[in-house]
């Protein structure tokens, strides 16, 4: 038997001459099953559960790992963050999918604190239980968690030909540039926003301390200035200062 589905649509009905919608269900055919979509359900819940697993077994054992020298719940706080990292970076990877250039920065970082992460519950394993297998099993969790969620993420991006990633590159830098400059640009208007209710309270300008109320400027002209006569040139011997006589002393000379 064929599956269907019931649906409803508003449909004119006329009583006394009045028209109103009204809902009618109808039937249609039920669609096929989309399998694809089903598996990948299926698959991203099966990563889902993995990596809770992935956490929580990391937390545990760095966490127990820790313990010996803070408290137990800093510790487990402390360890939780191991795989946490990994995975905020390996997310944000996804989302710069499309800019290769972009996507390069978290993909290292995610590796690194993967390692990391892989170290801390080897060394739990092996120098706190004294177990080498139980660390590297335990690592291995990890490093299953993040495998399976990187084929998933690549599994469901959409890969883009050369020349249109390149346009979309060029598209996304330019609204970059605008997006870049909003902060800027609302920042100035919060400015002169600030400046002109200053200036209204105050009744001045801030910038110079002036009335807003316009000055008239008189200027007056000034006249040219006169040239001086000139003079003329005098010797060096008219220059000299003309000595003046002085009068015989009018006393005596004394005798012998």
């Amino acid at each position: 038997m064929a599956r269907s589905t019931r649906l409803e649509r508003q449909v004119p009905h006329v009583v006394d001459g009045r028209e109103r919608m009204v809902r009618e269900t109808y039937t249609v055919p039920a669609p096929p099953r989309d399998w694809d979509q089903i598996v990948l359900n299926a698959v991203t819940v099966i990563a889902v559960i993995v990596l809770a697993a992935s956490v929580a077994w990391t937390t545990a054992s760095v966490g127990d790992l820790l313990g010996h020298a803070v408290l137990a719940a800093i510790a487990y706080g402390a360890a939780s963050a191991f795989d946490l990292v990994w995975i905020g970076c390996m997310a944000v990877e996804w989302l710069a999918r499309y800019e290769p250039a972009q996507a390069r920065t978290p993909q290292v970082a995610g590796i690194v604190a993967l390692l990391l992460s892989m170290t801390a519950v080897a060394v739990h394993g092996w120098w706190l239980l004294h177990s080498p297998a139980v660390g590297l099993i335990g690592a291995g969790v990890s490093l299953l968690a993040k495998g399976l969620w990187t084929v998933v993420l690549r599994h469901t991006a959409r890969p883009l030909d050369d020349r249109t990633r390149q346009w979309f590159e060029l598209e996304l830098g330019e609204l970059n540039v605008e997006l870049g400059a909003l902060p800027l640009k609302r920042r100035a208007a919060r400015g002169r926003a600030l400046l002109a209710a200053e200036q209204q309270a105050l009744g001045v300008t801030l910038s110079d301390g002036v009335s807003d109320t316009p000055v008239t400027v008189v200027t007056t002209p000034v006249p040219p200035a006169v040239p001086a006569a000139p003079v003329a040139a005098v010797s060096s011997v008219n220059a000299l200062p003309t000595p003046v006589p002085t009068a015989p002393s009018a006393t005596p000379a004394q005798p012998p």
